[in-house]
């Protein structure tokens, strides 16, 4: 439903500060952010589809054997299309073929420029090839957990909206399932996707509560798990789902105070840090080779002040990535 329309009709009412601020409108900022932000459910390493792993039903024991309880949980909170025993399988395949294709690299190489003969640039190879194996199974186990992470951020995004959404709606006197079919209409990534399968559950005779419920029993985000506990509780109680969602966007807004806050004050040990690393210790370091220098004990040399340089720079990458990691998704 319109949102523009709802904020109309009810612009004249008394409103709070703070839903003053959530109604504000801020949609085409969300949308540039939702398009930087947007994960494609899919394993970018991973060579072989799930489908096609299919046709190696015989590693199926061993698939089994690998696919704890809690990575079957993370291939389904991760949206990949496809069961998980297959997903295992093709993990398997997916880490031979990249250990072959190194392995023959690495075997070529040291053919062709090391003039090595097949029996010398065999075991090489072959030390190649189980390596390789090892890290690239690694990296397909533990992706659909990276996957989920970064869906719960997602989710933990859209969520300020979607209550948003959901809370002029209820204000309008529009029912919970109308409620759930806008949102699930709406382009709210992977909540729209639960959304859309509880009103499908509904539609097929399931209780709105019961369906609240399984969306939060898959959902990766605990502030949207926690949200929705809040909503079927309140509907169990008998009590209007309008003060429920205002309650939990009061909730959310504090959270989010609460995490700039935390970020900021991160941001101070980064800072100092990062001084250090790109000022601090390369100017000491310059001027303790200086003085040796002075005094014949040591020479600075061009690889030295390049290798300081590679390590600060380094240094530095390093910690603006643990900047950017530790960002809030808000």
């Amino acid at each position: 439903m319109d949102q523009k329309r709802h904020f109309d009709k009810f612009k004249d009412r008394d409103i709070v500060p703070t839903q003053k601020e959530i109604i504000r409108s801020d949609s085409r900022l969300v949308a540039n952010i939702r398009a930087r932000q947007k994960i494609d459910n899919n394993i970018s390493i991973l060579l072989i589809s799930a489908e096609q792993s299919r046709h190696a039903r015989f590693l199926l024991p061993v698939a089994r054997w690998l696919l704890s309880d809690s990575k079957k949980a993370q291939i389904q909170n991760a949206y990949l299309k496809g069961e998980p025993e297959y997903y295992m399988i093709a993990f398997i395949l997916s880490s031979l073929i990249w250990a072959i294709m190194l392995s023959g690299v690495v075997f070529l190489l040291q053919m062709l420029i090391n003039l090595s003969t097949p029996e010398e640039a065999a075991p090489i190879s072959i030390l190649t090839f189980a390596m390789t194996f090892l890290m690239f199974f690694y990296l397909h186990y533990i992706y659909p957990s990276i996957l989920v992470k970064k869906l719960a951020q997602m989710t933990d995004f859209e969520l300020l909206h979607v209550l948003r959404e959901m809370w002029i709606d209820a204000t309008s006197g529009v029912p919970l399932y109308n409620i759930l079919v806008n949102v699930a209409k709406a382009d709210y990534g992977t909540i729209s996707e639960d959304m859309d399968r509880a009103v499908r559950g509904i539609s097929t005779g399931e209780r709105e509560i019961n369906a609240l419920e399984k969306i939060a029993q898959r959902t990766s985000s605990e502030s949207f798990k926690r949200i929705l506990w809040h909503l079927s509780s309140t509907m169990r109680t008998g009590v209007g789902i309008t003060l429920a969602l205002d309650n939990s966007i009061n909730l959310m807004i504090s959270e989010q105070i609460r995490k700039i806050k935390e970020y900021g004050a991160s941001l101070n040990f980064y800072l100092l840090l990062y001084l250090l690393f790109a000022a601090v210790i390369p100017s000491i370091v310059i001027t303790f080779f200086a003085i040796l220098s002075a005094f014949g004990i040591f020479s600075i040399t061009f690889d030295l002040l390049f290798g300081l340089v590679v390590v600060s720079s380094l240094f530095q990458f390093m910690l603006i990535g643990l900047m950017r990691a530790g960002k809030p998704s808000i």
